[in-house]
């Protein structure tokens, strides 16, 4: 389909989202962070997106062609994007329960792993605190934010109301 510039047609569910229906003008497979990536222009966002293959659900060819767009390369893509991103340092524990669910999920590499408690302690790159720190609340007891500082207050933070919307009123 890319090298034919044939649209494709997938469904495609993301972490804790619906399956949604996309038409793709698909530009390229890449892989970064251990997994690979369709770059396409998506049709329902208007915009070019990347999207986990893992997460595809179905994928269709479809017989309609669509016209190269001549202000993309795929190269120059991938090194704005990666030069843009405020990444932010992290370090994080995970039990080895959760471990393999965080290397599956997880949008960037750990660059360091050490073992310790039952688990790993993984050094890596977020672009929101905000972000990571939902992401973890996802793994319940199964991970921690170990640093730094502002990481574990946004977590502490987010817990406290999530707890705060499940305590008993007073009637």
């Amino acid at each position: 389909a890319i090298v034919a510039r044939r649209v494709v047609r997938i469904g495609y569910r993301a972490p804790g989202a619906e399956e949604t229906a996309r038409e793709l003008e698909p530009l390229g497979v890449v892989r970064y962070a251990e997994a690979w990536y369709l770059v396409a222009w998506c049709r329902l966002r208007r915009d070019y997106r990347h999207f986990k293959l893992e997460r595809v659900r179905e994928l269709e060819v479809k017989p309609e062609r669509f016209t190269p767009r001549s202000d993309f390369s795929l190269r120059e893509h991938l090194e704005r994007g990666m030069a843009k991103e405020r990444w932010l340092p992290a370090r994080v524990w995970f039990s080895d329960r959760a471990l393999d669910r965080a290397r599956r999920e997880s949008f960037v590499a750990p660059t360091e792993e050490k073992r310790v408690r039952g688990g790993s302690e993984v050094t890596m790159q977020t672009h929101s605190y905000d972000w990571l720190a939902r992401w973890l609340l996802s793994f319940g007891d199964r991970a921690e934010a170990v640093s730094p500082p502002e990481l574990r207050q946004e977590l502490a933070d987010q817990a406290a109301a999530i707890a705060a919307r499940y305590e008993k009123k007073s009637s």
